[in-house]
Formats: C-alpha cells, structure tokens, sequence
C-alpha cells in the first residue's frame, strides 16, 4: 500500500511539472490602441483578448458589438480591459429631452461607489454650522432623478464632467432644469449625498 502511495505522489508530481496548471481564463474587451475620452467606439478601436480569470474585473465586457458606436468616459491605453462604466449608455442620453438636462454632483468617492448608471437616486444637502461641522440639517434638493454615469475609475475628467479624485466624485444625473439649479444652489454650501432609491417593481 505505501508503496502504491508513493507511486502516485511520484506520478502526480512528473504530471504536474510535464503539464503545469494555468489559471482559468475569460474573454475580454480590450484597446487596440490608445484612445480619448469622448472618442465613439470603431469595430478597430477593440478586440476580444484572452485574459486571466482573477484579473478581469466583474464589469468587464466580453463583446465588442455591446459598446460599438458608443462613446468612451474614460481615456483608455492599449491593452487596457474596457468594463461596462467605462462606456456611455446611449439609451439613457436618449432620456436627455427638452425637459431635462445632464448635470453633475459632486459627491465622496464612496457614495459614488455606491450607484451605477441608470439607477434613480435622491439627492440629498447636509448644511454644516459651527466649528466642528456637524450636520444639523439634511433635507432632498432632487427626487427621483437618474444616474446618466457613474465616476470613472481613472482620475481626471471625462465627458460631461464626470471625474474622481481624492476630495471627491462627480456622477452625472438626468435632472428637470429645476432640480438642476437646486443641486447647483447646495453645492456652493452643502455636503451632497446619492440615497438610492428602491426599485418600483
């Protein structure tokens, strides 16, 4: 018996080193060159790559007829894994109509963390007073309105205004003119907040 062990560790070992395990891998969208913010997508601008499983992220796109025609947040490198938040929804553009506009809010990194383009979401102002800065009022200057784009994961602007940095995020919502000089009003003297809403279905 024990030698009948030893022969299968030896066996697995030999094996083991003749055909080394890989990581499972998964087909992702990457650039095939360097390209801008703003840019609309080209069949050339991409193509499917073959990638390690553990370095895809959970966004990322596996197929290129899902962002063609559509325009770029963020600037992208060559080689670099296009995911989902990297890429504008033109079905929610078209929700921009005479009645609304797009209009940014500034917000921390990680309330922006929290929501994904097409969520609806109220904005909320906490007024500060006093020295230390506590909240003591928090009310909604807009209900209800939609996120058009999340922040984007490379800092720096993007189209429309959307950025990231270490004070805080931009995510860009559809709102009524109305509610967009409200939220522009707070910003001056508030700390804005994303409460999302819950789903209707």
């Amino acid at each position: 018996m024990l030698l009948v062990i030893l022969g299968f560790v030896v066996t697995a070992t030999t094996l083991s080193l003749i055909h080394p395990m890989t990581p499972p891998t998964r087909l992702a969208v990457i650039a095939t060159h360097d390209i801008a913010a703003g840019t609309v997508v080209a069949a050339t601008d991409i193509a499917l790559a073959t990638v390690p499983g553990d370095a895809i992220p959970h966004d990322a796109l596996a197929a290129t007829s899902s962002i063609v025609h559509h325009a770029l947040l963020a600037p992208m490198f060559a080689g670099d894994i296009i995911r989902e938040r990297d890429v504008l929804d033109s079905r929610l553009v078209h929700q921009i109509g005479p009645d609304s506009v797009a209009v940014p809010v500034h917000v921390t990194n990680s309330a922006a963390a929290l929501v994904q383009r097409g969520d609806h979401v109220d904005v909320l102002a906490g007024n500060t007073s006093g020295s230390s800065g506590d909240v003591t009022v928090a009310h909604a200057v807009a209900t209800d309105v939609v996120v058009l784009i999340a922040s984007v994961t490379a800092a720096g602007s993007s189209m429309l205004g959307a950025s990231t940095s270490s004070n805080g995020a931009d995510v860009v919502v559809i709102a009524r003119p109305g509610q967009a000089a409200s939220i522009a009003a707070a910003s001056v003297q508030s700390t804005l907040v994303l409460a999302l809403r819950g789903s209707s279905s």
